[in-house]
């Protein structure tokens, strides 16, 4: 499915409400003094992409946590990702993206 049959009114109060419960956790982290390294998306999913043309789910994630004043760094796993491939320069990044 493509992004535009996953935005619907149902799978966008859906998203919302997992939105929300992941902000509650992020925020309950945060209030006890936890760091937060960062948001994980997959690149070109119509769901969950952040960089580009975000997903339904992140749009509505990344919604809620600037609204919540919660500042996250983002990254996506390649599209192309599989466990076992040549991913030696997207580990590299990933490895970056935590110590940051």
């Amino acid at each position: 499915m493509d992004k535009l049959e996953y935005d619907t009114a149902e799978f966008r109060t859906l998203c919302k409400n997992i939105s929300q419960d992941a902000i509650n956790i992020m925020k309950e982290y945060l209030d006890n003094e936890y760091e937060i390294v960062g948001l994980l998306g997959i690149n070109e999913s119509p769901s969950c992409s952040i960089r580009g043309v975000k997903g339904i789910f992140m749009e509505e994630l990344i919604t809620l946590a600037t609204k919540e004043q919660i500042i996250l760094n983002t990254i996506d796993v390649p599209g192309e990702y599989f466990d076992g491939g040549d991913n030696e320069e997207f580990i590299k990044e990933l490895r970056e993206f935590i110590k940051n």
